[in-house]
């Protein structure tokens, strides 16, 4: 397994491609990089995958930011997933301006023992709910700590999509503590 610290990149991405991946990371950081939409009239297709990090363990995922072309079906933001992973803190992230396809999340995670979701900002995200945190197929069921994060999502009022859904996940907090906008957005807890 690896140790791998990606810090503060600036990055173009487009064409379906990652701007991050981490594969059977440990104890790894993916901190302050800035991920956005490749700018040019030649690219046919700026749809891109933020940072993705799979069946790693001990991962910080933290002040990084993610900005779409707000290009139809966009892809995901920051997706965390792991069969055996122990520990993730993916905090203080910024996703924004992404219409996002019928499978893709601005935040996914899902299969870690310990999470903490902490200050994250999701803002101008279409077509999606902003953060699931948790599968319905794991076998484990986590910890999370989900808090002070902030939803500016005008486009989900009157929709199905809700700005938080726990699946076998233990709320170890208020999840009152996230700030939504519009303030009639409900957040969904569900243990499957």
């Amino acid at each position: 397994f690896p140790y791998v610290k990606m810090k503060e990149n600036q990055m173009s991405v487009g064409n379906l491609h990652k701007g991050i991946s981490c594969h059977h990371c440990r104890d790894s950081e993916i901190d302050g990089n800035n991920i956005k939409a490749i700018a040019s009239d030649l690219l046919l297709d700026r749809r891109f995958y933020g940072i993705q990090s799979t069946n790693s363990s001990n991962m910080k995922i933290t002040n990084n930011t993610i900005v779409g072309s707000n290009a139809h079906e966009d892809k995901m933001g920051i997706a965390a997933t792991s069969e055996t992973g122990t520990d993730l803190n993916l905090s203080f992230n910024t996703v924004k301006n992404k219409d996002m396809g019928p499978v893709d999340l601005p935040i996914y995670v899902r299969g870690y023992k310990s999470v903490i979701v902490e200050g994250n900002k999701i803002e101008n995200i279409k077509n999606s709910h902003a953060m699931i945190i948790g599968n319905c197929a794991d076998t484990q069921i986590g910890e999370a700590i989900v808090r002070n994060n902030s939803f500016n999502l005008p486009n989900l009022v009157g929709t199905i999509f809700k700005p938080i859904i726990l699946r076998k996940m233990l709320l170890k907090n208020n999840v009152k503590e996230n700030t939504l906008l519009p303030t009639d957005l409900q957040i969904v807890e569900t243990q499957c």
